[in-house]
């Protein structure tokens, strides 16, 4: 007999918010909600659920203490930003990664969830990871950041910002103008 058939909808959800506690990973977020998830129509109570698990995870430290010898934690918001694109809300995402920053990996896959629909707000995120990318002065790096420099100049069309793409294609030139091989990946934008 399951939860329902007993009536023990509140322990349901004590049980999952227990287990919240611990929860580490988007992944690990998803095995704890699909089943408070499957139940919550019926219980009425998964709203509730998800809006106290969420504020824990805003809440929750944002570094495992050194002196415990605990591993780091993901910075800033990070698992907050992968459960908002898994539920394919990017703008709850980008609010998330811009309130409390996060990984430079889920701040690509915002990009991405973002560049059909937001291509502005796209391209302003590619466009912080392109002085990285040429600072680590490789030829592959300039390849990559090539790359990406033209997919900015893509979005920014989309966007209707061709005036602020020469403008900021000239700024980053002329803070990169001694990497000849970055001039070269960019020379045809």
């Amino acid at each position: 007999m399951g939860y329902f058939e007993r009536g023990a909808v509140a322990d349901l959800v004590q049980t999952r918010n227990a287990i919240s506690a611990r929860v580490r990973g988007s992944e690990e977020y998803r095995v704890v909600l699909r089943p408070v998830e499957k139940s919550g129509g019926r219980a009425k109570a998964w709203q509730s659920w998800r809006e106290k698990a969420l504020t824990q995870l805003r809440g929750t430290p944002k570094r495992a203490n050194r002196s415990s010898g605990a591993r780091w934690a993901r910075p800033g918001h990070t698992l907050l930003v992968e459960i908002f694109l898994h539920e394919g809300n990017s703008d709850a995402a980008l609010a998330e990664a811009k309130a409390g920053g996060c990984t430079g990996e889920a701040w690509i896959q915002l990009a991405r969830a973002r560049d059909h629909d937001h291509p502005q707000d796209a391209a302003d995120i590619c466009r912080k990871f392109i002085d990285g990318i040429v600072d680590r002065r490789s030829n592959q790096a300039y390849v990559e950041a090539g790359a990406l420099a033209g997919q900015i100049k893509e979005l920014m069309q989309q966007a209707g910002q061709e005036g602020e793409f020469a403008a900021w294609v000239a700024s980053l030139r002329m803070k990169h103008r001694a990497k000849r091989n970055f001039m070269r990946q960019i020379e045809g934008l």
